[in-house]
């Protein structure tokens, strides 16, 4: 195993999200290292195709993990996804020590993506890393407008980005995300 002082690991799914947390890591000096999950996901070509382009503009290397299940997965909540994400990210970790980042954020509602969650996922990392691993997600209390405030002051590819649960031309009007997305753009005027 290699020792990086500052080293994180960003789960990324080629999302507006995610691109925000690599483009905040990559700004506070971290080497980064990017982990991608396919596990049957309806837009997974799409984001795969949108993280491989991030991933070529932040010059930081990509991991593709595919996971086999029957289940087919739908937009909208999956539950023990974001779980899963951080202990297989922790699972490929090849340092001793660092940081697992996602870009899971305030308001969606979901109990992944909460301070307490995220407690929770850190209280049994540090019993497997002695301490030595940090569970992070550097928006937990942003919105999604701040996030998208964040990406516009920083510059941030969105253009590169994929956020569609559905797979469809985005903003599709239909799942979750896309809703979101227009709501915040037409409130916002972006």
């Amino acid at each position: 195993m290699n020792t990086a002082k500052n080293y994180v690991l960003i789960i990324a799914s080629g999302g507006i999200d995610s691109t925000a947390c690599i483009n905040y890591y990559k700004k506070i000096g971290f080497e980064i290292e990017l982990i991608f999950f396919d596990y049957g996901q309806i837009a997974r070509k799409k984001e795969i195709k949108a993280i491989t382009a991030i991933s070529n503009y932040y010059n930081s290397k990509l991991n593709i993990i595919q996971i086999k299940s029957k289940n087919t997965f739908q937009d909208g909540l999956i539950i023990g996804r974001n779980a899963s994400f951080y202990f297989l990210a922790l699972m490929n970790f090849n340092k001793k020590n660092g940081i697992i980042a996602s870009g899971i954020h305030y308001g969606t509602g979901y109990y992944d993506c909460s301070d307490f969650f995220l407690n929770q996922i850190q209280i049994i990392t540090d019993q497997y890393s002695h301490g030595a691993i940090k569970m992070e997600a550097p928006f937990l209390n942003f919105t999604k407008p701040d996030i998208i405030e964040y990406c516009k002051i920083e510059n941030i590819p969105l253009h590169l980005t994929y956020s569609c649960e559905r797979g469809r031309k985005q903003p599709c009007g239909k799942c979750a995300t896309c809703k979101d997305l227009i709501a915040i753009y037409d409130r916002k005027n972006y």
